[in-house]
């Protein structure tokens, strides 16, 4: 929320460093934050969706804030949640073994292999932004 996709957890430090005595965003990144998980709770996404694997979960909550609180978009949830369920399902159907290709193919890469490195984040995060 404060930086853009980094490597793994390289950045972290770094923000320690800077916000460790005194957080000036703090009730911004709070509103924002609640205002995201509201979102993603509204979509009514079922369990065992896909939706709430580490990678894929944290994608999408970057890619939802970024939306709402950076882009000022009006996201409709029911309409998210059928975008995102056709796309995940294109994404599951490489893992059983179903040739991919496409949008579907470099997400499923990237939440497989290396899925904390910035590249792979990125990667994920620029096709979740194009569905939303």
């Amino acid at each position: 929320m404060l930086s853009s996709y980094f490597n793994r957890d390289n950045d972290i430090e770094g923000f320690l460093e800077i916000y460790n005595e005194d957080f000036k965003h703090g009730t911004k990144i709070k509103t924002e934050t609640s205002k995201v998980l509201k979102f993603v709770d509204s979509c009514g996404f079922e369990t065992g969706f896909r939706v709430w694997k580490k990678a894929d979960m944290f994608t999408l909550l970057v890619e939802i804030h970024w939306s709402l609180a950076m882009d000022k978009q009006k996201l409709n949830a029911e309409t998210t949640r059928a975008h995102l369920k056709k796309f995940y399902e294109l994404v599951d159907n490489i893992s059983v073994g179903n040739p991919g290709n496409g949008d579907a193919a470099v997400y499923h890469k990237a939440a497989l292999q290396a899925t904390n490195d910035r590249g792979n984040r990125a990667d994920r995060g620029n096709i979740i932004q194009k569905i939303l």
